[in-house]
């Protein structure tokens, strides 16, 4: 991941290296992480716990069905004017999508 200024200008080319950043997406068999950035350059994340019709340990995903994304977590972070990325809320839950 590349993260840029407002200027288009790079400030790191490896998202671990730039304190306060945050990743954005991600996927796997078990959890799935959404984000989304607004006008106001707040980024809410949210991560889901997938529900699957049979244990994955004995029917393969490609052969299993998604029943439901149980939301467990999301967080509210802003980029800051400079770039760099800071956490202010974070809520823990326990809701389906």
């Amino acid at each position: 991941m590349i993260i840029y200024d407002f200027n288009g200008n790079i400030l790191s080319k490896d998202f671990r290296e730039e304190p306060g950043a945050i990743l954005i997406a991600s996927s796997t068999a078990e959890n799935v992480k959404t984000a989304s950035i607004d006008e106001q350059r707040n980024i809410k994340t949210t991560d889901y716990e997938i529900t699957w019709k049979y244990d994955l340990s004995k029917i393969r995903i490609n052969e299993n069905e998604i029943m439901s994304y149980n939301k467990i977590s999301s967080a509210i972070s802003k980029i800051e004017d400079k770039g760099t990325v800071s956490e202010f809320k974070e809520m823990n839950l326990i809701t389906k999508a």
